[in-house]
């Protein structure tokens, strides 16, 4: 379990996120779904920023392998 989020809670912790437990899932090749994505953007944006990073950083050494080739 990484998380869970209760929109009718009453009080005001209605939502948990295990940050350190995503990052371990989406590091190992896990694939976040949209809704989840938008859950962790809203509670962790973190999370969504280093995997944000991760992914530009990736096409750009793509991107110059492909020039060098």
């Amino acid at each position: 379990m990484v998380g869970w989020y209760d929109p009718f809670g009453v009080d005001e912790k209605n939502y948990f996120v295990d940050v350190p437990r995503v990052q371990h899932w989406l590091s190992h090749g896990a694939q976040i779904s949209d809704r989840a994505k938008s859950l962790v953007k809203r509670f962790a944006p973190e999370v969504i920023q280093e995997l944000s990073q991760k992914k530009v950083a990736k096409a750009v050494k793509r991107r110059e392998k492909k020039k060098q080739d």
